[in-house]
């Protein structure tokens, strides 16, 4: 029971690991899209 307990605070640590990295990445595309194309954001 402890086994698949610790299995799933693996998956929960990965997961949320994964959706931090998703959002950073996210965040930094914005950002380059802001850079090279201001016209559009800006019109």
């Amino acid at each position: 029971m402890g086994k698949q307990r610790d299995e799933l605070n693996q998956w929960k640590k990965l997961l949320h690991t994964l959706s931090q990295t998703h959002l950073a990445y996210f965040k930094f595309k914005n950002r380059c899209t802001l850079l090279t194309f201001p016209e559009t954001f800006n019109s």
